[in-house]
């Protein structure tokens, strides 16, 4: 079994949604600008479609990453694959908790004090107390969404479309670390939504918007945790070792 082999019904289910998403928001801005605009509100607000949206779509890789690391095919992935999975299943549950202000935004209790003189929007969070919440971790998500999300994995597949899968002479982490074929296009609905900041007219408040920005971060998010946990088993620490191709 190859490492990168996940089920058809994956595959088609993440290629609809990383190319359906993207256009859909993309003719909705043209043709239904002022509902569509009304969707990227932020902060809570009446009309955070999207913003909720974002906290829902993490909910998935919460639980399926989880689950999975107490489940046989987590247990006997090899401890590196645990240990990967387990970060993105934290980044994830961080991610979510942040958003929502931790349940601040639903349950409107008071900001602690001493937490609100320190945070700059004065909420129950942690990303406006420090950049090393925040921003740094961002960048690191982006930078790593970009590169192992849609470049390399673009790569690989053109690598072994011409000259075969032997010539792929990768490291094996790469084979689980990359993202697989089927979660390029959402990582590059993520890369569209940066370009479009530095583009002139409305795209740069339409596709360009922190809020959608955020959003498709967490699309690229439960994908790639999903298509890790459905390969856990040709991670086997047990079974001999997968191959890079």
């Amino acid at each position: 079994m190859k490492a990168t082999t996940l089920p058809r019904w994956f595959a088609v289910a993440a290629l609809t949604i990383g190319l359906l998403v993207p256009i859909g928001l993309a003719v909705g801005f043209v043709v239904l600008p002022g509902p569509t605009r009304g969707l990227l509100a932020g902060d809570g607000r009446n009309g955070s479609v999207i913003e909720t949206l974002t906290i829902l779509v993490l909910i998935p890789a919460i639980l399926v990453g989880a689950w999975s690391l107490f489940t046989r095919p987590g247990r006997t992935a090899t401890r590196a694959v645990r240990i990967w999975l387990a970060l993105w299943t934290l980044a994830a549950f961080y991610f979510a908790g942040e958003e929502a202000s931790w349940g601040q935004w639903f349950f409107h209790w008071r900001t602690p004090m001493a937490l609100e003189r320190v945070n700059k929007q004065h909420e129950t969070n942690l990303h406006n107390v420090s950049t090393w919440f925040n921003q740094k971790p961002q960048a690191f998500a982006e930078m790593f969404i970009a590169v192992a999300g849609w470049m390399l994995p673009s790569w690989r597949l053109l690598v072994e479309r011409r000259s075969g899968a032997a010539r792929w002479n990768a490291p094996q982490w790469a084979d689980w670390v990359l993202a697989p074929a089927p979660v390029i296009p959402s990582a590059l609905f993520h890369t569209i939504t940066k370009v479009c900041i530095w583009l002139p007219g409305f795209q740069r408040n339409t596709m360009g918007h922190p809020e959608l920005q955020e959003f498709a971060v967490a699309l690229f998010m439960v994908l790639y945790v999903i298509a890790l946990v459905l390969r856990l088993p040709a991670y086997n620490a047990k079974a001999p070792a997968a191959s890079t191709a």
